[in-house]
């Protein structure tokens, strides 16, 4: 936590490790609320996380392909 003795050191030491990236891709809503979608659902289903990120690909592949883009791999 926050107020911890220590924290800010920590976090200091920690940031340098991190890799940074850009996820705000051209249809970030769409993969945004089917990650919350299918998770919330493999939850509820009991059912596996892969398949749940599977669905997520699926629609944001989807959804790229609709709007214009071309999608390989």
């Amino acid at each position: 936590m926050s107020d911890q003795p220590g924290y800010n050191t920590l976090m200091a030491s920690v940031a340098k490790g991190v890799r940074g990236f850009q996820i705000w891709g051209p249809d970030a809503s769409v993969t945004f609320s089917s990650y919350s979608d299918a998770f919330a659902s493999a939850l509820q289903h009991h059912t596996s996380f892969t398949a749940a990120l599977g669905t997520v690909q699926s629609a944001t592949v989807s959804d790229m392909k609709n709007a214009g883009f071309q999608v390989t791999g």
